[in-house]
């Protein structure tokens, strides 16, 4: 049977992601762990990379040198506004 993808490109999906970033960006620190877990479990479901992939990635970033983040700059294809759809932000975990 074929796995199927979310259709990033549709208005309605759009739509869902931007609540659902919302929605993580306003209550994600207030949510139990059964609500994170579904949450990320919505993200992928969407294909997208959940929370705490999210945090790996930024660490991974900030812990780069200026050459290493050239050269992934010049490998990325496209512009990100040029994406079918907009990633979900990290929210501020007050830790910094």
């Amino acid at each position: 049977m074929k796995k199927q993808k979310a259709n990033h490109e549709s208005p309605m999906t759009q739509n869902l992601i931007s609540l659902l970033s919302d929605l993580e960006n306003c209550d994600r620190q207030r949510m139990s762990s059964s609500g994170k877990h579904y949450l990320d479990e919505i993200w992928k479901l969407l294909g997208l990379p959940a929370y705490d992939d999210m945090i790996k990635m930024s660490e991974k970033l900030d812990t780069m040198d200026k050459e290493e983040l050239e050269h992934i700059e010049q490998s990325v294809p496209v512009e990100p506004e040029d994406l079918p759809f907009q990633p979900h932000p990290i929210p501020n975990t007050g830790d910094e």
